[in-house]
């Protein structure tokens, strides 16, 4: 992120912080984070190992949260 705004595009990031402040900042990340994640998931390995973590929810505990 910081290479992103202070090497990468320096001009484009002031830019879009002066014409819209952190928002457009904030927008644009989490439309990199968005990304990244959704690249991961493609990733056999680490789809098995988010599919193992899920083991160790418990599901009926949190859907009493939303009753």
């Amino acid at each position: 992120m910081a290479r992103l705004i202070t090497e990468d595009c320096p001009k484009e990031a002031s830019a879009a912080y002066e014409a819209s402040g952190s928002k457009a900042i904030e927008q644009a990340f989490g439309i990199v984070g968005q990304v990244a994640f959704q690249e991961l998931m493609n990733e056999p390995s680490v789809l098995q190992s988010f599919e193992g973590y899920l083991d160790y929810i418990d599901e009926d505990k949190i859907e009493q949260v939303f009753k």
